[in-house]
């Protein structure tokens, strides 16, 4: 992990309960599917990582509003500053401080965990799962992206779940699963850090415009 990102997620921390880092999103969008379950998880006080599908119709920025409620229910501020489709990474800039978790890096030996909850209000819980192989993956033809192949269910709303190791970093980010196998995938860690370090480098955090066409 680079210096810069080591300081932005304040490595060096005893890392918090992954749960406390993990937060709920609540999408009402321009598909007709008000409402709609993702997940999130923060990686620093004001930055939090998500999927950029759950904002996307074909390709394009389709959401009328949005809510972020922390593990233990409580609403947030936030706003969508960053949307790639084609690696399927999205950041949210939020209100309040809160707990965050450390990013790194995967390896064969590296075992794993991932933070889910139970729709449509459940709590979260951290479930084992496998990693089978670090592989290119893309979805419909297009948006190819560096991904962790996962084998265990993932279930609806799990998208932006955070994958994380032993010592509770995040090794990738949820983003699909299979419909007919239980195997789904999560984007890799170093993706991430790649968006965060983009956005750093544009120098501001400019609101993303909501709305449906």
């Amino acid at each position: 992990m680079s210096l810069a990102l080591a300081q932005l997620v304040g490595c060096g921390e005893s890392a918090p309960d992954p749960v406390a880092a993990t937060l709920r999103l609540d999408i009402d969008n321009c598909r007709g599917l008000a409402h709609q379950r993702a997940t999130a998880v923060r990686l620093a006080d004001d930055l939090a990582a998500t999927v950029a599908h759950a904002f996307l119709v074909d390709d394009e920025l389709s959401v009328n509003d949005f809510e972020v409620f922390t593990s233990d229910g409580k609403l947030i501020g936030a706003d969508l500053i960053y949307l790639d489709a084609e690696t399927d990474l999205a950041l949210l800039r939020l209100a309040e401080p809160g707990p965050s978790l450390a990013l790194a890096s995967y390896d064969e030996d590296s075992s794993a965990r991932f933070v889910t909850f139970a729709p449509p209000d459940g709590p979260f819980s951290v479930r084992t799962i496998e990693i089978v192989r670090l592989v290119e993956v893309t979805l419909d033809g297009d948006g190819a992206r560096q991904a962790l192949e996962l084998d265990g269910v993932v279930a609806p709303g799990d998208s932006g779940s955070p994958v994380l190791d032993d010592d509770g970093e995040v090794l990738g980010v949820v983003f699909a699963a299979s419909k007919t196998d239980d195997i789904g995938w999560a984007i890799a860690s170093f993706e991430v850090e790649a968006a965060i370090s983009e956005l750093a480098a544009a120098g501001e955090r400019a609101q993303l415009a909501l709305g449906c066409p």
